[in-house]
């Protein structure tokens, strides 16, 4: 009975962390918005130096945009777009990834989904993709404010 119990209280305690942790969209959209300057600074053209899983890689991240941010890794795309990954679940198929991106042009991305060219604005602010031929990937993509945008990236 002691381990059931056990077993019962773990149960929502993974169920109750999971609800803590916010929407995506709201985690993103505040961050950007309360963190700009450190964002705007982020020396993103040294990043290069590092290999992206390594130790100093992290810390360089962590040394910029200090010890408690929510970005995980930071990729750099041709066009002046800077990706801040925050999160995310799976392996390929099935998979969600989020975050939110710098666009120097000002304009919305899809990364390897097909760049700058695919997306549709659905409501003002709002843009998406979806691969219509097999229905297995998408994403969405909403402007935070100039320049800065926030997505959500689905693999089915």
């Amino acid at each position: 009975m002691r381990k059931l119990c056990t077993a019962f209280v773990l149960c929502l305690c993974v169920v109750f962390a999971g609800c803590a942790s916010g929407d995506p969209r709201e985690t993103n959209f505040a961050y950007v918005n309360e963190n700009i300057e450190l964002l705007e600074a982020f020396p993103w053209w040294e990043l290069d130096k590092f290999g992206r899983w390594s130790r100093e890689y992290q810390s360089f991240v962590k040394q910029h945009l200090g010890k408690d941010t929510i970005v995980e890794y930071v990729d750099v795309y041709d066009g002046g777009v800077v990706q801040f990954s925050t999160g995310g679940s799976g392996l390929s198929v099935g998979s969600v990834y989020f975050g939110f991106y710098y666009c120097e042009s000002d304009r919305p991305f899809a990364f390897e989904f097909g760049g700058f060219s695919v997306l549709e604005e659905i409501e003002p602010g709002v843009f998406y993709w979806e691969d219509v031929e097999r229905r297995t990937r998408n994403i969405r993509t909403e402007k935070i404010r100039d320049n800065w945008y926030y997505y959500l990236q689905e693999w089915r």
